[in-house]
């Protein structure tokens, strides 16, 4: 894996996106995009941000799409390697670069997906800080990897379809859990001051994401799978 991008989707929070960034070790193969989700503040802040125009970019809807949308939106542009993560976290020392070196050490065609551990975070998914490969990222369609259906968590049918693969092809792998690549994450959950506006309006979404992932997996579907046919209307938020 030659380099990485890193996508991240903010809305109105400047001071955790901050926290964020500075922990990316400042590396000529990693690259920070950031979708301001609404938030013009967020805009400006970037734009005067030390490492912004060298490593750090930044875009913005000037409506609130969701953080799965602005994800979608961000995704294609990657160039090799791409890792999500969430403005409320930050990424431990050396993990990124040990995610990097297992990936191409596990998945040297870049068919696969290394998953980040989040500590003292309680329970979480195994998917929802990943590392993912080019070729594993051309599995779908326009380089979109998260189901549009869902408005925040949609990084779960990441891990349905590396399942579904493996079942396919019994002697490949193609996820990797590795506690060693791990970010912290200050979720009001263990860090009640970080409760802000975000958290407040994400509850808003996280039954219907729940109840849609779901129906989902009841009736086997996995994002990465279907027709094209079958995607075109879930692309129109993505796309404009």
């Amino acid at each position: 894996m030659e380099s990485v991008t890193i996508i991240c989707p903010s809305r109105g929070r400047v001071k955790k996106l901050e926290r964020m960034i500075a922990s990316v070790p400042d590396l000529d193969w990693i690259r920070i995009l950031v979708m301001a989700d609404e938030c013009e503040e967020t805009v400006h802040a970037l734009m005067q941000h030390p490492r912004h125009g060298a490593g750090l970019e930044v875009y913005h809807s000037p409506e609130w799409i969701g953080s799965v949308a602005c994800r979608n939106r961000l995704a294609p542009h990657a160039q090799d390697g791409l890792l999500w993560i969430c403005d409320d976290m930050e990424f431990l020392p050396g993990s990124i670069e040990r995610a990097r070196d297992i990936h191409t050490a596990e998945f040297p065609d870049g068919d696969g997906v290394v998953g980040f551990a989040q500590l003292l975070c309680g329970t979480y998914h195994p998917t929802g800080v990943g590392l993912m490969g080019r070729l594993f990222l051309h599995r779908y369609h326009g380089k979109i990897p998260f189901y549009p259906g869902y408005w925040l968590f949609a990084s779960q049918e990441i891990l349905w379809l590396c399942r579904h693969l493996e079942d396919q092809h019994p002697s490949l792998e193609f996820f990797r859990h590795e506690p060693a690549c791990a970010v912290r994450h200050y979720h009001p959950a263990r860090y009640p001051h970080e409760l802000d506006r975000t958290h407040a309006d994400g509850r808003r979404y996280k039954k219907q994401d729940q109840a849609l992932a779901r129906e989902r997996e009841r009736t086997g579907q996995i994002w990465g799978l279907q027709g094209q046919d079958q995607r075109k209307a879930l692309f129109a938020r993505t796309e404009h």
